[in-house]
């Protein structure tokens, strides 16, 4: 494994969403955005029109593996908020 991984400082968010994409809980916010996810909130809400096909293919690689931890590829990288 590579030395760099193992000290290199991540930053992000963690949320806690049931199934139906209900935010539960912020777990861990690094980077200012809790007040984006409100538990109750459905987690596409936080997103504005323009970044909702990009929103749910995020959404459908969570249910395929059932967490995603890294969504910094260029894919996932510009979700713009509200």
């Amino acid at each position: 494994m590579d030395a760099h991984l193992l000290t290199a400082k991540v930053t992000g968010v963690s949320l806690l969403c049931d199934m139906h994409g209900t935010v539960l809980q912020s777990l861990c916010d690094e980077i200012g955005l809790a007040d984006k996810f409100q538990a109750g909130q459905q987690f596409v809400t936080a997103f504005d029109l323009a970044s909702m096909e990009k929103v749910a293919n995020f959404l459908a690689k969570l249910k395929l593996r059932g967490v995603t931890l890294d969504c910094s590829n260029s894919q996932y990288e510009n979700l713009n908020l509200l």
